[in-house]
């Protein structure tokens, strides 16, 4: 006798949108057949995921790949796809974050402004429906069509996209440090790199230390002085106003 076993495997993580993803490539991802099985055991009864609400995304990571081993000729770059979820019981915000090294800073904007949208997942989890509004899933309605008539800002905006997680307990944790690095200009030809931590050093004892192994007059000492406590200033200033932004962050959220 012979048996027929047919594995079907979870193709639904195709649906997911994978941010940060040039265009150009988007469609390789799928070249290779990728096996995320383990995310749906991990979401269905059961599974370590069961029954707990969720927001999931994707995301790859350019890397060369051999698509038969047989044949080095097969060797070409491949976006590898990663599968994100988040488990969470605040709703994530409809808010997309654009960052790169090449943007120097972090630009915060609104999901439609990317034709973006958190959807609830309505297919099944190893042949059982999932409830209503436990998972979500990223998507992205931006016509692949459409996207050679596009501005060239427009569509490389797209590959520095990830969704913007804002967790409300982290405001009070991650206050910063308390050291400040300075460029100290003390005169022509004097330029003294240091750092000045303001909780544990103390002002005086640092600039008679410094000055000490700089050989530093009293007129360069108390411009020293100076230049810290601006510095000093202008660090706990902007250290406050970022808290206050985090702050107004959790009030627009609750």
């Amino acid at each position: 006798s012979f048996f027929l076993f047919v594995i079907k495997m979870w193709l639904d993580w195709k649906d997911i949108f994978f941010a940060g993803t040039e265009w150009s490539t988007y469609q390789d991802i799928f070249k290779v057949k990728w096996d995320f099985d383990h995310v749906e055991k991990a979401l269905a009864k059961g599974g370590e995921l069961d029954g707990v609400p969720v927001y999931i995304f994707g995301t790859t990571e350019p890397q060369l790949v051999q698509l038969s081993q047989k044949d080095a000729r097969t060797e070409t770059v491949v976006p590898i796809p990663c599968v994100i979820v988040v488990q969470t019981t605040y709703p994530l915000p409809s808010t997309i974050s654009l960052n790169s090294v090449t943007r120097g800073h972090e630009e915060l904007v609104p999901m439609e402004k990317m034709k973006m949208v958190w959807l609830p997942y309505e297919g099944e989890l190893d042949g059982q429906r999932v409830k209503p509004g436990r998972i979500h899933v990223l998507k992205c309605v931006q016509r692949r069509a459409a996207v050679k008539q596009l501005k060239e800002e427009r569509v490389r905006s797209f590959e520095y996209v990830l969704p913007y997680i804002f967790k409300p307990q982290s405001v009070e944790e991650d206050e910063g440090g308390s050291s400040v690095n300075i460029l100290a200009t003390l005169g022509e030809n004097q330029v003294y790199p240091l750092e000045f931590d303001w909780e544990l050093d103390d002002l005086d004892e640092f600039v008679e230390e410094f000055a000490k192994s700089n050989e530093l007059d009293e007129a360069a000492q108390q411009k020293l002085r100076d230049i810290i406590r601006d510095e000093v200033r202008a660090a706990k200033l902007k250290k406050k106003e970022a808290k206050q932004a985090k702050q107004k962050r959790v009030e627009d959220m609750s």
